[in-house]
């Protein structure tokens, strides 16, 4: 009879978020948010739902709707970086060493300059819409 061992993971429990802050502050960012807009995005479907039924429920919607959207913020950064990553085979955000970037780059002729500049440009669009989106409904 096999006996299990476990591991013992050094940086805590998977379920403690808290963890990644001694190690990555970007992905507990993202995992904090996408928790909160999980709760949110319910209750944001929710009072949309019942502000069809019961109109002054329609006051919360635009507060709640800006909410949401800076809640998906680091979602659609991360998403940015991750089609940066891949596209790039790697190279852009990669932690290589110096000789390996170097192959790649020989072997592949791949240039990952200007995918480190996706995330930062698709946060400005996003940054744009959201300032659009306000300026709309003040008219």
């Amino acid at each position: 009879m096999a006996v299990k061992k476990r591991l013992h993971d050094m940086r805590g429990r998977q379920a403690n978020m808290l963890r990644l802050a001694a190690f990555d502050i970007e992905a507990l960012v993202h995992m904090l948010f996408y928790r909160l807009l999980v709760f949110f995005g319910i209750v944001y479907g929710a009072a949309m739902l019942l502000s069809f039924a019961y109109a002054p429920l329609g006051g919360l919607i635009k507060p709640l709707t800006v909410l949401v959207w800076i809640l998906f913020t680091p979602q659609i950064y991360e998403t940015a970086k991750v089609f940066a990553l891949t596209s790039s085979g790697g190279l852009a955000f990669g932690r290589f060493n110096k000789e390996h970037v170097y192959v790649m780059k020989a072997k592949y002729g791949k240039s990952s300059s200007f995918l480190l500049l996706i995330p930062y440009v698709t946060l400005l669009l996003w940054a744009a819409g959201f300032l659009a989106m306000l300026a709309w409904w003040n008219l």
